[in-house]
């Protein structure tokens, strides 16, 4: 347990989680997006220390250099659940809260990781580093029973259809990501090399 400290604070408690989960459900609201203060956290192990370790709330990698841990996002997701009953509650998590976190000091901890890998092109979401980091997040919802509670968001408002599609999708599919298009239910018309939006584009998420 020393190689996962404590996190620094808890600035929701529980009462104020209680509190506003209460208000959005009274309201017809079944999900729920989910952001505070280290929910997610990253460890390294360059010896690879964290290998194996039996905790419900952490996943590892399988050499035991790169530690998920979810502590406190299992925490916010067991007191929303408790809340909102007898509702069934979806969650939402932003790409920036789970890679933001950890995704430099995972770069620095490992610099040659996936040296020799082919290099890959457009946003650095389609990196190695992030494809891993998103890897993990799904095999705990997978662990939990989750996956098919959670989406997590990649982008907003894109700038277009191909945009997003050429720069956010291709890793996700190169990592067998299930996507997800969220297009205010817009009717999506493909042409040629291009493809165009029936409508306006609200986002675009992605569903693990």
């Amino acid at each position: 347990m020393e190689n996962f400290p404590p996190a620094s604070g808890r600035d929701l408690s529980e009462h104020y989680v209680k509190e506003l989960v209460e208000n959005m459900v009274e309201h017809g609201m079944r999900v729920i997006q989910l952001q505070a203060p280290e929910m997610i956290r990253w460890h390294f192990s360059p010896e690879g220390k964290i290998k194996n370790a039996d905790l419900d709330w952490l996943e590892t990698s399988a050499d035991g250099t790169v530690a998920f841990d979810a502590f406190r996002l299992d925490e916010l997701v067991r007191q929303c659940d408790e809340t909102g009953k007898p509702w069934d509650l979806s969650y939402m998590v932003y790409i920036n809260s789970l890679l933001d976190p950890g995704y430099s000091a995972f770069k620095k901890a490992f610099p040659d990781r996936f040296k020799g890998q082919t290099a890959r092109e457009g946003h650095w979401y389609q990196d190695y580093y992030a494809q891993e980091m998103m890897g993990l997040l799904k095999k705990h919802l997978e662990k939990k029973g989750w996956q098919n509670r959670f989406v997590l968001k990649i982008s907003d408002e894109p700038a277009g259809f191909d945009f997003w599609w050429n720069r956010f999708h291709a890793g996700r599919a190169r990592g067998r990501h299930a996507v997800h298009d969220l297009f205010q239910q817009h009717r999506l018309e493909r042409g040629g090399e291009g493809a165009r939006l029936g409508g306006g584009l609200a986002a675009a998420v992605y569903v693990l």
